[in-house]
């Protein structure tokens, strides 16, 4: 089983919530919540948080898990845990080159 990671990142500093997408590797027309693979010793949320700043270049922290969910792609089982991240006020201040294109959404 490959273990992965990811997060449902939401903004909660306008009238509304608003919640960060990615476009996905695989297919560029699909926009998908940021994630991927646990490396070793690192757990799921801090591959949330590292998967999240990699892909869209956005700094947070975890404010609680929420699921867990377990599927095949390609014949390989995945296990993928959800964490809620909420980007922090502070500007990411490192060069961070950008993969995929983000988007958040409401």
């Amino acid at each position: 089983m490959i273990q992965q990671a990811g997060a449902v990142v939401v903004r909660l500093d306008g009238p509304e919530p608003r919640f960060l997408l990615v476009k996905a590797r695989r297919d560029p027309t699909v926009w998908i919540f940021p994630k991927g693979h646990v490396e070793d010793g690192e757990t799921a949320e801090e591959t949330a948080l590292r998967e999240t700043q990699e892909e869209a270049g956005v700094i947070g922290r975890v404010l609680a898990p929420i699921g867990a969910l377990e599927f095949e792609s390609g014949g390989t089982a995945i296990y993928q845990i959800l964490a809620s991240r909420r980007p922090d006020a502070r500007p990411y201040t490192q060069p961070v080159p950008l993969t995929r294109q983000d988007l958040y959404v409401s």
